[in-house]
């Protein structure tokens, strides 16, 4: 869970340097702003073989169990440019008018909604200390981790690095 929160971090901060804005949702996910939920939903393919396969009101245990028994076999994949093709062709038949958003060039990475104020990767190991020690005087690093990745951070995780050490 904590390399998955990490990498999701590390991909929002990649977006972020390329211009793109990002959109954290609840669930310690983002999305790139620009795409409506009806696009998104209609894209989520994945999304939708687990949920036939559980229910809409499944844990997410039994959803974790359900993406592994939909996944398909590696070396399966479309090519990139058959995969393209589909889509553009989805977005015409369906007329999703689906315009792609366009990178901001030379802008600096910002926190959108929902993220700490102070977006340092000092301030967000100060945070994590303060709210672990509510809880017992003595936690490992790897609490620290969980408590600072628990959502999209506009620091990279090699900055975490440098801010615990």
């Amino acid at each position: 869970m904590l390399l998955g929160a990490i990498y999701r971090n590390e991909l929002a901060s990649v977006a972020r340097q390329l211009g793109y804005f990002i959109e954290p949702r609840p669930d310690g996910l983002f999305e790139i702003k620009g795409y409506s939920e009806t696009q998104l939903e209609w894209f989520s393919k994945r999304k939708q073989q687990i949920l036939e396969l559980v229910g809409e009101h499944a844990t997410a245990k039994e959803k974790q169990w359900a993406a592994l028994q939909t996944r398909a076999a590696k070396g399966k994949e479309l090519p990139r440019e058959e995969q393209l093709g589909w889509w553009q062709a989805q977005d015409e038949a369906f007329n999703l008018q689906i315009q792609h958003p366009v990178p901001k060039v030379n802008i600096q990475p910002t926190l959108d909604s929902g993220a700490i104020p102070d977006s340092s990767a000092a301030a967000a190991v100060t945070a994590a200390i303060e709210h672990c020690s509510e809880k017992t005087v003595a936690f490992k690093r790897k609490a620290l981790e969980k408590f600072v990745f628990s959502e999209i951070k506009s620091f990279s995780y090699a900055e975490l690095e440098k801010a615990i050490a």
